[in-house]
């Protein structure tokens, strides 16, 4: 089995941008991207989901291209899941899964379908998701028995209404916590950065992964925070950046790196799946720009 497993979607995004102007529709899903974001790093990586009957016309180019394992992908009597995504003038954006989140839903991966594809080869698994019912408890059980760095980017569904004790109760049996600042505002009813950070330090995990967009990120980690400079890129579309960078900083974490170089992995990571709608199409492109770019910036500081 794999070392690094990645639990969520794959999907067409439908993009559209302020003032009604198609981008158009490009393979996607949390899934696509935090495969693309670790897989600069390391290729021993899989994606469990389901796979739509319209795999084949949609996204097996993709992957064949780039040598990614479909062994994870499980067989679903359903097209793969569109979603229509809308950006407005101020950059902000909407999803809205076309034939519905209960279509949606039965595209995930099940705890079991996850778990089926662990054991102690596996040093890291990402997962994107909610708080479905009984999910947790199976995942977490893997996690006791195999040993690997389970990391947590909260989808912010799981969010609303505000579900901090729920949200803290599963987090602090992971060990990484990946969201965005726009969410830990509202999962902690905070408003400044500061007091987001100053209260996430409160919790007990041992790695927390906050995303500031543009400006770049913060981990905090041993109750100290450090601040990870975002790294230019001329981007065409932020769909993404967040499912790659998160990916990238767990295999970081696995790899006993310290906080800024998993930042960075994470920052560059999130700068390859910017650069076009949709993932990298040739991640042997990326991966090398990237490693490349990473040199440069750890013999510079």
């Amino acid at each position: 089995m794999p070392e690094y497993i990645i639990a969520s979607t794959i999907v067409t995004d439908d993009i559209w941008l302020p003032g009604h102007i198609h981008a158009g529709r490009f393979l996607g899903g949390a899934g696509i991207y935090a495969l693309s974001g670790l897989s600069l790093w390391c290729r021993d990586v899989l994606l469990v989901t389901g796979r739509g009957t319209d795999f084949a016309g949609q996204c097996a180019d993709w992957f064949h291209r780039n040598h990614c394992s479909e062994q994870g992908l499980l067989p679903r009597e359903e097209p793969t899941p569109v979603t229509v995504v809308r950006y407005d003038s101020k950059g902000r954006r909407t999803d809205q899964p076309l034939y519905g989140w209960e279509h949606y839903r039965k595209m995930e991966a099940s705890a079991s379908e996850i778990t089926a594809m662990i054991d102690g080869n596996t040093k890291g698994v990402y997962v994107f998701q909610e708080i479905p019912p009984g999910y947790w408890e199976e995942l977490l059980s893997a996690k006791s028995k195999y040993h690997f760095a389970l990391e947590w980017e909260v989808n912010e569904t799981a969010l609303r209404p505000p579900k901090q004790y729920d949200v803290r109760k599963i987090a602090e049996r992971c060990d990484i916590l990946s969201l965005n600042h726009a969410e830990a505002r509202v999962l902690l009813d905070e408003t400044q950065p500061e007091a987001v950070i100053a209260n996430l330090l409160s919790w007990d995990i041992p790695l927390i992964y906050l995303r500031m967009g543009k400006r770049g990120a913060v981990i905090l980690r041993n109750g100290t925070s450090v601040w990870i400079p975002s790294i230019p890129v001329s981007a065409v579309d932020p769909t993404g950046a967040g499912n790659a960078s998160s990916a990238a900083v767990l295999y970081g974490c696995c790899q006993g790196f310290d906080a800024l170089r998993c930042g960075l992995l994470g920052n560059l990571s999130a700068g390859e799946c910017i650069r076009q709608y949709g993932p990298p199409e040739f991640l042997a492109a990326s991966r090398e720009r990237a490693s490349k770019h990473l040199q440069e910036l750890t013999q510079t500081r």
